[in-house]
């Protein structure tokens, strides 16, 4: 049966996507509060413009994943993320945007 679905998972991103704005429009404030992500984008920047690093990389796993791979598409470093939740559907929810 699940192999039967799975290749009309793709029918339901533009739903998914609808969904995930509109959970962070209602909690707006509370992920300013915690987007961490800003903080690991900003401490890879330093360290690439520090002079020391030229070359940095960012991983995680989990929820390290997602902020890893934030991070990189923000400070346009290479990032790995080890079961890391879709940050593509995500992608519009954090500021700046990832395109």
């Amino acid at each position: 049966l699940l192999r039967g679905i799975l290749p009309f998972g793709t029918v339901f991103n533009p739903l998914l996507r609808g969904l995930i704005g509109a959970m962070a429009g209602l909690e707006k404030q509370g992920m300013k509060n915690s987007a961490y992500y800003k903080e690991t984008t900003a401490f890879v920047n330093y360290l690439r413009t520090g002079g020391n690093y030229a070359n940095v990389e960012v991983t995680g796993h989990s929820l390290g994943g997602g902020l890893a791979l934030i991070t990189g598409a923000q400070a346009h470093v290479t990032a790995v993320g080890l079961s890391a939740p879709n940050t593509v559907l995500a992608s519009g929810t954090v500021d700046p945007e990832i395109t």
